[in-house]
């Protein structure tokens, strides 16, 4: 793979990431809030900060998991 083919993957997958909080879409109805701010704005601190660190433990759960099919599939492919 070639830098300005990593490139453009990686704009796709912005894109998808985008499109998940865009207008109409799911993660619009999950994180705007009544005032027209979206949550993270409107939070209080202490709720946002249990929030993010709940987040950032599914990211690792999430990493962990890509992990154990990746090595799976390592293993089928030796």
């Amino acid at each position: 793979m070639e830098a300005s083919e990593l490139s453009e993957a990686i704009a796709d997958i912005v894109h998808d990431a985008r499109c998940r909080v865009g207008p109409g879409s799911v993660g619009a109805e999950q994180y705007d809030s009544e005032v027209g701010d979206q949550h993270f704005e409107v939070t209080p601190l202490e709720n946002l900060f249990t929030y993010a660190e709940e987040e950032l433990l599914d990211l690792i759960n999430y990493c962990v998991m890509l992990i154990i099919r990746i090595r799976r599939l390592k293993g089928q492919m030796e």
